[in-house]
Order: structure tokens, then C-alpha cells, then sequence
């Protein structure tokens, strides 16, 4: 009988859900997987040399999943850690947010939410919002649209700061004056 343990790639407590190869510690070093630098270089090596075959023959992540890898890599468009961790959060989460529309609040990057749009057949649009749209924010999009050329029409930032004024946002609205802009996916 198998048994399974915490380094099994496909066990719901193994370290990376994600990006699977990771759980093999000589690819999460070779990958960069924790460090705050951006994805680039090793990725890209990484992502060639394998030709997506894992070491010892283990599973891997999605071709899609390594197509956005490769682009995020190409244009060094965020830090590996950024990216593992908006992965990781994206594969635990998803089987527990089966909507049409997906609010990411407080968004950062948009990593997150992006995947949403790339990964999830069903999300039919993602609104992002933080206090300001980061400077990396197209870089990162353009990746994923590369990857994903359907993100483009189903996403939409949000600056928005839902904390100014008592948690107002605009013209004395609350966190409810996003509700337009999501009711526009239902």
C-alpha cells in the first residue's frame, strides 16, 4: 500500500501544490524558490533543461502553470518568492472560491488574481484593488496575457484605498462602491 507523507507532491499537506518539482529540494534550490530576487535566469534554466520532466520521474505542474513560469521568468517581471507564495495561495484556495467573479482586495501585484483568470475556467472576470497599481503590475500582466491571452478581457484594476476616510472609498462610498465594477461579470 502507498502511504503518503508530507514531501508527496500530491498530498493536500506537501509543501508546494503548485509547482510541484518544487517538493524535490535540488529544483526548489536550482529555481529559487523562496528567495527574494527576481525569477529569471535559473527559472528559465531550470524550465529548458528539464523540458518538464521532474528529476526521478515525480509529477509536475501544468503545462500552463510552466508557460507562465516561462514568461514570468523571461521578463524578470517579479520576484520568485512573490511568485511560488500567489501560486501557492491560487492551488490551495481555488476548490474553496468557485465563482464567476473574483474580488482580490489589497492586491499588491495582482499576482494572485491573475491566476485566477489564467487558471479558472469558470472566472469570467477579476477585479483587483489596492491603494495604487505597482509599477511591476503591467510587466506581470503582459507576462500572464502572453501565457494566457484570454486574462486580458476578464481583468480589471482598481485603485482604490478601502482604508481612507473610515474605510470610504471615492465619493463617501464604501468597499460597496466596487460592486458596479464586479456586477459587470455576473
Amino acid at each position: 500500500s502507498v502511504s503518503k507523507t508530507k514531501t508527496d507532491a500530491w498530498c493536500d499537506d506537501a509543501p508546494f501544490a503548485g509547482f510541484t518539482e518544487c517538493n524535490n529540494p535540488h529544483v526548489a534550490e536550482l529555481v529559487q524558490c523562496g528567495v527574494r530576487t527576481r525569477m529569471g535566469a535559473p527559472m528559465l534554466d531550470y524550465l529548458h533543461s528539464s523540458g518538464g520532466q521532474e528529476e526521478g520521474g515525480g509529477e509536475r505542474a501544468s503545462a500552463l502553470i510552466r508557460s507562465l513560469a516561462f514568461e514570468m521568468a523571461s521578463s524578470a517581471a517579479i520576484d520568485s518568492k512573490e511568485f511560488f507564495e500567489a501560486l501557492e495561495f491560487y492551488t490551495r484556495v481555488r476548490k474553496r472560491v468557485r465563482r464567476r467573479v473574483v474580488l482580490d482586495l489589497a492586491c499588491g501585484h495582482g499576482l494572485a488574481g491573475l491566476l485566477f483568470a489564467a487558471l479558472e475556467r469558470t472566472v469570467e472576470k477579476v477585479v483587483l484593488v489596492d491603494a495604487r497599481r505597482p509599477a511591476c503590475f503591467d510587466a506581470i500582466f503582459e507576462a500572464v496575457v502572453r501565457a494566457a491571452p484570454w486574462v486580458k478581457e476578464k481583468v480589471c484594476f482598481c485603485e482604490a484605498d478601502l482604508f481612507v476616510n473610515g474605510g470610504k472609498v471615492g465619493g463617501g462610498q464604501g468597499a460597496e462602491a466596487l460592486l458596479p465594477v464586479a456586477a459587470e461579470g455576473e
